[in-house]
């Protein structure tokens, strides 16, 4: 009899063992969590974890009309150092809502090294060429463009 009252008590005390073991897994993978999200959305995280991503385009247009064509390419230069346009380029099939945003994973070559070029046209038939990526040699990253009514700002991240 001595000996089933000891085997309960031990039997407790594993059970209260293995479910404080349990609860300690659980509130360390919790603050492991939340460290790991709260790092990734540090800038400084992201713009080192863009150094790995496959090269991104996300446009905002906040003008008051649709964009209609987006056309990207590769940026080289020419023997005379000037600036010309490669074979690569790649034609977004999306229009872009006034109003709306769109990200854009251009399929564009890269020999080497070059910048990336955008060249956008709105439903009036109005052309802009802006260059978003001003030098590259892998073709990772991001850059972020944004269109309204008078001008076109790019924030580059692009490497």
């Amino acid at each position: 009899m001595l000996n089933t009252i000891r085997c309960k008590k031990m039997e407790e005390t594993m059970k209260r063992t293995l479910a404080a073991f349990i609860l300690g897994i659980v509130v360390v993978g919790g603050l492991i969590a939340y460290a790991i999200n709260d790092a990734l959305n540090d800038e400084e995280v992201q713009s080192v974890l863009n150094m790995f991503r496959p090269f991104t385009v996300t446009v905002h247009n906040q003008s008051e009309s649709d964009i209609v064509i987006i056309e990207t390419g590769i940026l080289d230069s020419d023997g005379a150092g000037g600036v010309v346009k490669t074979g690569s380029k790649d034609m977004a099939g999306k229009t872009i809502k006034s109003g709306k945003s769109a990200k854009i994973k251009p399929d564009l070559e890269l020999t080497g090294e070059g910048g990336v070029y955008m060249l956008y046209a709105d439903a009036e038939g109005n052309q802009v060429e802006q260059t978003i990526c001003g030098y590259t040699e892998s073709l990772t990253g991001r850059s972020v463009v944004t269109v309204t009514g008078d001008r076109t700002t790019v924030e580059q991240d692009c490497w």
